[in-house]
């Protein structure tokens, strides 16, 4: 096992970190922190020894099992080898000692001297690797990378490798020992530390001919430890006829667990002799080619009599008769030599009860319906593709419902057993751990974890994670996949940013900014935490300015192709679920006027509904179907764009929420819209690494933001934008295109200025228009005035006020007055929704009762402040 020395010795600083950090709550015992809180099961069972805090373990090893290396809780402790262990000129392998040590786990006094630290050329950078010569002459090597490259990139080779092996310098293989075979090197060297012989092959496809030729006659035997994935596998089955054809002999050893390698079990103390023994005894289980020396192995494993057993891509139930036992005692044959699997032969019948092999995977939940079923994978003979398939209770309490879930949801699968058959096939699912596994009904950032979650990939702390091979994400102990199959989003691709020039001049500032705020809502919910908002943004244009395809080619940056949604096209529980499907992600709503248009003309959608969603406000209440009151009120967790014809007609409340941005063509020039061309054509996958690109950056970029948004805050109100919500707004979008700069090297700071003084412009414009009246609250006043004083109604009949600095209305005998006088007919319930932010005559009351100087009775009206000045002496005084 790891044994803990660094080249500094890093234990303290480790147990220190782990004492400080408020998570865990440690307490001090002896030579041992304990009672701490365990991240997985939240009990206050966690401990770690001082001496060697490289394992942080739960003691609930039945309930929990979880355990962690240092480097899974403390990150940032082993972050940048490169900085924090730079090369010496007594020590140049500085950096590889430190890599092979903390991130690997292994003694440097063991494995000095075999590699040496190198540089390998990322782009116009350098990457520290170890290398390790797989010549004598070290022209043939491989190369690890201490960090990514820009392409991915982790290990490099040097040289054809083709029929060689990696193995310990030294080791020598002599007359019957085994040798472990594996893919990598650091495997292998897992294998030495545990103190087995051992070679690297280099990769699951590659046959070491050149060391098993050199070591013919010795009877070595040839354990095949490669990975327990599709691709090891596979190349298990093949590598070991090859080598029977050799002559050689064979063995399999499969790790435990097909997502641990064995430098994964060295680091957690699991590589030892009882885990390679149970390795040993899987390998003869997947190398048994007949159901009936599978079943020998299994009854010499477990001495059971009557047991149900998977085999080629069926289900069998296996019965050994009695006598067995007693015959074999009686004839002193070693049970596990092939005279035993004949004999058994002889007292074992084996019957098909099932023609497809149905292994139960983890039990999803719906933590929102409290619903829960069950995930199978099935396998099948004919060769398709495995499955996996959901069944509630219901389909398997009873063996009926069980084949007649098969016969629904599979290809063709059957269960013709017994229920006394069915009952042994839930008995064996029962013995098997089962892992929960929420059930995400969105697509993006999941609220505990932190993480995104999509359909194919997942990011956790600017990790990409790949899907384990039952198909969901493990994040922080627990399982998680995402349920919203019809959004798809690309998390795959390339990304160029030598895009950005071209952009700019095709799309101008309004680009730019919108750029900068389509990249941070990818960090939306992290800026509601801490600034309780995310601006709107809106996105108007004239005919031909390219609204639509600056809108496309943002979603495929984000590996979506789409457009967005019509709100006037959708019922209201139909926008409640679309504002609930994404998480961190942009949600573009369109055309949501008619003006100009036959159907539906002069319909608008009622926009002042989503002022709420600004802060991450609930986006509606739904009834669950529970036998109670229980409701859903979900948060909006997106972020919300407006792209229409004309301006988005609202509330003050709401204008103050939202970034305004015109498209036109004031910018446009010989050649730009061949520019624009090709942003409307890219393929999908040649910009969609934008979005995992950020999300890999998470940390740097989002502290960055926080950074700037502090000082454009204080700028934008230094150079004169007076309402809070257009400052938060404007200098929120304006930081993100601070970030912009971290991504883009082409985003010079003359574009970061410029972009920086638009959106000041724009805030300005955007203060201006909210200190003004609204154009309904002008018009109504406008016509006030002339029927009240100008018309016929001279006697100022529609003012019921006695006081000279108060003016009282009737609205519905305005809407008569109108009339009468061949005015526009305004609507009253906007008229009422308007009236409230008048500025030059402020609302006093609305609605009450007043009496008139006009009738000298009672009327109902809505009550306005008037200077002493502009009141009217209706007597002519």
């Amino acid at each position: 096992m790891y044994d803990g020395h660094t080249p500094n010795n890093r234990a303290q600083e480790i147990v220190s970190a782990l004492r400080q950090d408020s998570r865990f709550q440690f307490k001090e015992q002896g030579n041992y922190l304990r009672y701490g809180i365990c991240p997985n099961c939240g009990h206050k069972e966690l401990y770690v020894s001082k001496s060697m805090p490289f394992r942080i373990e739960c003691g609930r090893k039945e309930k929990c099992r979880m355990s962690w290396t240092a480097k899974e809780l403390l990150p940032h402790l082993f972050e940048n080898y490169e900085k924090r262990f730079p090369p010496t000129r007594e020590n140049p392998n500085a950096t590889a000692d430190a890599y092979l040590i903390e991130e690997r786990g292994f003694s440097r006094s063991r494995i000095q001297g075999w590699y040496r630290q190198c540089q390998w050329k990322d782009g116009n950078s350098w990457i520290t690797a170890v290398r390790f010569p797989l010549s004598p002459d070290g022209a043939i090597a491989w190369e690890r990378l201490i960090r990514k490259g820009q392409d991915g990139r982790k290990a490099n080779f040097i040289g054809a490798y083709k029929g060689l092996a990696w193995v310990p310098p030294g080791q020598v293989l002599n007359q019957g020992e085994r040798c472990f075979i594996t893919e990598g090197i650091f495997d292998s060297l897992a294998f030495h530390h545990a103190g087995y012989k051992t070679a690297a092959a280099m990769s699951s496809g590659n046959f070491p001919d050149k060391l098993i030729k050199g070591t013919h006659g010795r009877g070595v035997v040839w354990v095949l430890a490669l990975d327990g994935d599709k691709a090891g596998t596979t190349a298990i089955r093949k590598h070991a006829k090859r080598l029977k054809e050799m002559g050689q002999h064979v063995a399999v050893c499969l790790p435990p667990d097909g997502n641990q390698d064995w430098n994964d079990l060295w680091k957690a103390g699991k590589l030892n002799q009882e885990l390679i023994d149970e390795g040993l005894y899987q390998g003869r289980l997947f190398m048994a080619k007949k159901a009936m020396e599978k079943a020998w192995l299994l009854h010499m494993k477990k001495n059971s009599k009557t047991f149900m057993m998977d085999h080629g891509c069926a289900m069998h139930i296996v019965k050994v008769e009695a006598a067995y036992s007693a015959e074999l005692q009686e004839s002193g044959l070693p049970p596990d030599s092939e005279d035993a699997l004949d004999l058994f032969k002889g007292f074992t019948t084996i019957t098909r009860v099932s023609n497809v092999s149905v292994d139960r995977l983890y039990l999803e939940k719906d933590m929102i319906m409290g619903e829960q079923w069950y995930v199978f994978g099935v396998s099948y003979q004919a060769g398709y593709p495995k499955d996996r398939i959901s069944l509630d209770g219901g389909q398997i309490a009873t063996k009926d419902g069980f084949h007649k879930a098969l016969l629904s949801t599979t290809r063709g699968g059957t269960f013709t057993g017994t229920p006394t058959h069915f009952s042994m096939l839930n008995d064996k699912w029962h013995t098997q751990t089962l892992p929960e596994v929420k059930s995400i009904p969105y697509v993006g950032r999941e609220d505990k974890t932190g993480a995104y979650i999509f359909n194919d990939h997942a990011f956790m702390k600017g990790v990409k994670l790949e899907k384990n091979d039952h198909g969901y994400f493990e994040i922080d102990g627990q399982g998680y996949r995402c349920n919203m199959g019809e959004i798809s989003i690309m998390t795959e691709g390339d990304f160029d940013p030598s895009w950005l020039p071209d952009f700019h001049t095709a799309f101008s500032w309004q680009g730019l900014a919108a750029l900068a705020w389509w990249t941070g809502t990818l960090f939306a919910q992290q800026i509601r935490e801490k600034h309780e908002m995310y601006p709107f943004f809106e996105l108007t244009g004239e005919w031909g300015a390219g609204k639509s395809t600056l809108l496309k080619f943002l979603w495929k940056t984000f590996g979506r192709k789409f457009e967005g949604v019509d709100p006037l096209k959708t019922t209201p529980a139909g926008r409640r679920r679309t504002f609930n499907q994404v998480s961190c992600l942009p949600i573009v709503l369109i055309e949501g006027d008619r003006e100009g248009t036959d159907q539906m003309k002069g319909k608008q959608f009622d926009f002042d509904e989503l002022k709420t969603m600004f802060e991450g406000g609930i986006t509606g209440t739904l009834g669950i179907p529970k036998r109670n009151n229980a409701t859903e009120m979900n948060p909006f967790r997106a972020t919300l764009l407006f792209s229409q014809n004309a301006e988005v007609v609202g509330s003050k409340a709401l204008l103050s929420r939202i970034c305004y941005n015109h498209l036109d063509k004031s910018h446009h020039k010989e050649g730009t819209d061949k520019l624009a061309a090709w942003f409307r054509s890219c393929r999908l996958d040649e910009v969609s690494g934008y979005l995992p690109l950020i999300l890999s950056r998470e940390k740097e970029l989002l502290s960055l933001f926080h950074e700037r948004y502090a000082q454009l805050y204080d700028r934008f109100q230094t150079e004169g934008v007076k309402g809070v919500r257009v400052v938060e707004c404007h200098a929120c979008v304006a930081a993100m295109g601070h970030v912009l700069a971290r991504i883009f090297p082409d985003m010079n700071e003359e574009r970061v200025e410029g972009l920086t003084h638009y959106l000041m412009c724009r805030a300005k414009d955007r203060d201006g228009i909210l200190k003004s009246e609204t154009p309904v609250v002008s018009q109504f006043w406008e016509t006030f005035r002339y029927l009240n004083q100008e018309s016929a109604l001279r006697d100022g009949a529609l003012d019921h006020s006695k006081e000279s600095n108060r003016i009282a209305l009737n609205l519905n005998e305005f809407r008569q007055a109108c009339q009468y006088s061949g005015q526009e007919l305004m609507d009253i319930k906007e008229l009422k929704a308007k009236l409230s932010e008048s500025k030059h005559h402020q609302l006093v009351s609305k609605n009450i009762q007043v009496r008139s100087r006009v009738t000298g009775k009672n009327v109902r009206c809505w009550v306005f402040t008037c200077g002493k000045r502009e009141k009217v002496n209706y007597n002519g005084m």
